[in-house]
């Protein structure tokens, strides 16, 4: 089974600037002729999990914007599947629009494991931020950012992007730190394992192969071996059944 490669990522974006007569309030709404400018992607970072290599950074002021996305879309190219916390909602979505816009073919398809969904189906946090789940699993919280260095990392500020540099790599960090502690609890219709057949070096898709069988899965189409990984402590099923059968109900 080959290892799937696993991208943490994490983005960071600009204000949108907007002409407005209100401040605050329930109902205040931009006309698209009073927006100057809309928000933007100005930086992001990211890790291949399970690797030994230092997390990686492209922002606009670094690279600039183009050299940023064609990053982007290499990194995107090259992994099976993007860990991101509430990124289905917010990441993915920003990231391929702005693919989109600057002219970008699609990536090669990923999968996409989104923490925070995970977290909130399976785990009653009272709090279910990165910050607040990282910090009750023992982890070191995220780094301390004042929204002020956004404004500062838009006026090209050395120092502000530094400190954005920091922020930005320090959540793509505990992305990974946080994925490899529920990673047991993840389904495989999350994470894509390789089907064990008997006879075959049976190998989790956390790369062990001490694996114990552990009873069966009886589905409405047949009957399927159980493993139990020793290392990470995930549970397997064959992709092939060791007996048929059909339980499903007639159609009407």
């Amino acid at each position: 089974m080959t290892e799937l490669k696993l991208l943490s990522i994490d983005i960071e974006n600009s204000p949108h600037k907007v002409w407005t007569y209100k401040l605050w309030g329930n109902n205040v709404y931009i006309a698209p002729d009073m927006v100057i400018e809309q928000s933007k992607i100005m930086c992001f970072a990211a890790t291949w999990i399970g690797e030994d290599s230092e997390p990686l950074f492209f922002s606009t002021f670094h690279n600039g914007y183009q050299g940023m996305m064609q990053a982007f879309w290499n990194l995107m190219n090259e992994a099976d599947a993007l860990v991101y916390f509430n990124g289905d909602r917010f990441d993915r979505p920003k990231i391929q629009k702005e693919l989109l816009v600057a002219g970008f073919d699609p990536p090669s398809p990923s999968k996409g494991i989104d923490l925070y969904t995970i977290i909130k189906r399976h785990f009653d946090f009272p709090y279910k931020r990165l910050d607040e789940v990282a910090k009750a699993l023992g982890l070191t919280g995220k780094i301390g950012s004042h929204k002020a260095n956004w404004k500062k990392c838009l006026e090209n500020d050395p120092d502000a992007w530094q400190r954005m540099k920091t922020y930005n790599i320090q959540d793509v960090v505990l992305n990974e730190q946080v994925f490899d502690i529920i990673k047991p609890w993840i389904g495989g219709s999350v994470i894509p394992s390789d089907a064990l057949h008997e006879g075959k070096n049976a190998m989790c898709r956390c790369g062990s192969t001490n694996l114990t069988k552990e009873g069966f899965r009886q589905t409405l189409t047949g009957k399927f071996q159980r493993y139990r990984c020793r290392t990470c402590g995930t549970w397997l099923t064959t992709g092939r059944s060791i007996s048929k059968t059909d339980l499903r109900p007639e159609s009407r």
